[in-house]
């Protein structure tokens, strides 16, 4: 018999009950968010077509 619950993504096994995703695809996607939410804080259109990079004493993907 096969196991019909597989991630969505990564494709390993998963047990019923637990959703689409596993957790390591779900914290990935959760880290790409935020790192994407980052950029477009960081970098943003002002007036016409300039494009203004606002770093604010930190860094472009998060702290070092």
């Amino acid at each position: 018999m096969m196991h019909p619950y597989h991630c969505d993504f990564c494709g390993c096994y998963m047990d019923p009950g637990e959703g689409d995703t596993c957790d390591e695809c779900q914290k990935k996607e959760s880290d790409y968010r935020k790192l994407n939410q980052s950029v477009q804080d960081t970098i943003q259109l002002t007036e016409g077509w300039q494009y203004e990079l606002t770093l604010d004493g930190g860094y472009l993907y998060g702290e070092h």
